[in-house]
């Protein structure tokens, strides 16, 4: 079978980690898998790295009609049998470009669908719209997302619920003796909650902790970075700015409590939250729907953007011994490895692609 993969950028974060993972599986059994990629940048560097062919086609927006043509070209020149898109933009592109060479498409939904008018405006009607007629014109198509609340989000489009899935690291982690190290991971903007985990570092100043800032501005002017260095620099605080780093085994090596402070709308299934548990990383988490899918009981929650909370819940495990810490993070990592395979997460997957076909016999 031959497989055209479709993402939704050229950065290499959690998405696309998912579509690499999904691309890998499918090779594994023999399939061809060539990907489209709307800019060059970390991820195409990733896509080399692992011998896989991309194609660079425009799809920045849903007004990107330029990349149409390009797009129904590449799938007609190659014929691919199925149509693997990853993110609401390429969604809606993939879904009428399936329509017109008459091939199946599976749209992955990452993050909620989040079409409000305060981040939005009037974009925000157009993508409802677009969304719902895509999703209609479309006779061969299943939509998956990766979490229940990300499912709830656009219940128009009936989509079935796979959880990502991690690997199991080759390397062991020891359970710290005390916790001094925090991190965050992820990119470095402020739905990510940068501000309020850098304030409740401020109030814990006189505790013996460090943070560590993994991660990358994306923006052109780098607004977000500039502005918490600045904060970080003003306020003396015991604070890194570690910056994009691909070795995960490195990430994960310096600390000892992941952070993922995201606010409400902008996650969909975060796999640094499932990465850590793995790892055998105690986590501190705010209570957005995403995130709460993901952790049910387990971690250590905080109310969104609440610096008292955090801070009380920092304070809290400063004082935990260490039989209490292995204990909490050996049942965090029961569950994360119970419940987040990787090879459950690929087998879904292809069922999924096997019932579009069921009737061609292609798989």
């Amino acid at each position: 079978m031959n497989i055209l993969m479709v993402s939704a950028s050229g950065n290499f974060f959690g998405g696309e980690k998912v579509l690499l993972n999904l691309s890998e599986y499918f090779r594994s059994l023999d399939h061809n898998v060539e990907i489209i990629v709307p800019f060059e940048g970390e991820f195409t560097l990733e896509i080399t790295k692992r011998n896989f062919k991309y194609h660079i086609i425009p799809i920045k927006n849903s007004f990107s009609i330029k990349a149409f043509y390009p797009f129904y070209r590449l799938v007609k020149d190659n014929n691919f049998d199925l149509i693997h898109s990853h993110g609401y933009v390429p969604n809606q592109i993939s879904r009428i470009i399936s329509q017109i060479t008459d091939k199946p498409v599976v749209c992955l939904l990452h993050v909620i669908q989040d079409y409000n008018w305060e981040n939005l405006g009037m974009k925000s009607f157009y993508y409802k719209i677009l969304d719902r007629m895509t999703n209609a014109l479309t006779s061969k198509i299943i939509n998956v997302a990766v979490s229940k609340p990300v499912s709830n989000s656009a219940k128009y489009l009936k989509a079935e619920i796979i959880y990502n899935g991690v690997s199991n690291p080759d390397q062991s982690y020891d359970y710290p003796e005390k916790i001094k190290v925090f991190a965050m991971v992820g990119r470095i903007v402020n739905i990510k909650g940068i501000d309020t985990v850098l304030k409740a570092m401020k109030k814990l100043k006189d505790h013996d902790i460090k943070l560590l800032l993994y991660g990358d501005d994306i923006t052109p002017k780098k607004k977000w970075k500039n502005k918490y260095i600045k904060y970080i620099n003003e306020n003396d605080l015991n604070v890194e700015m570690m910056g994009y780093i691909k070795d995960t085994q490195e990430i994960y090596s310096r600390f000892d409590v992941l952070i993922h402070a995201s606010k409400e709308g902008h996650e969909g299934c975060p796999l640094v939250l499932i990465e850590a548990m793995i790892r055998k990383k105690l986590v501190i988490y705010s209570r957005i729907n995403a995130s709460k899918s993901v952790m049910k009981k387990n971690g250590i929650p905080f109310s969104t953007d609440d610096v008292t909370d955090l801070t009380d819940k920092i304070k809290e495990i400063l004082t935990w011994e260490k039989t209490k810490i292995k204990n909490k993070i050996q049942a965090d990592f029961d569950y994360a490895n119970k419940r987040f395979s990787l090879n459950k997460f690929f087998k879904k997957h292809e069922n999924i692609v096997k019932r579009l076909y069921a009737k061609k016999n292609i798989l």
